[in-house]
């Protein structure tokens, strides 16, 4: 069995058999809600704020550590040979110091 280092505290599963690939930092784990500002008609006093949509940050991992090459080979069919295949679901795991997982990110459709 091989140790990971501490400093690897978020495992990501990309959904490959035999996968497991660990990052020192993970971006783009946000959500927002737009809104927009609605007045009254004839009542300038009052006005509401309507949800308009939401908006979601770009996933960005940062210095990988890669256990198999499978996702390497996956970056270099998209980036090379122009082959898009988007990954169904990727999931963000954070680690605790003993590597137990203490939350969890799911994001489809990835590519």
């Amino acid at each position: 069995m091989y140790q990971i280092p501490v400093g690897f505290h978020f495992m990501v599963d990309f959904g490959f058999s035999d996968d497991d690939s660990r990052f020192q930092e993970v971006g783009g784990l946000s959500a927002e809600i737009g809104t927009e500002e609605f007045t009254e008609g004839g009542l300038n006093a009052f006005s509401h704020k309507l949800p308009t949509g939401t908006k979601f940050g770009n996933l960005v991992l940062k210095r990988g550590m890669f256990l198999d090459s499978k996702l390497y080979e996956w970056c270099r069919k998209t980036i090379q040979d122009f082959v898009f295949e988007p990954i169904e679901t990727v999931n963000v795991v954070l680690l605790n110091e003993k590597h137990k997982p203490l939350a969890t990110w799911t994001f489809s459709r990835v590519w």
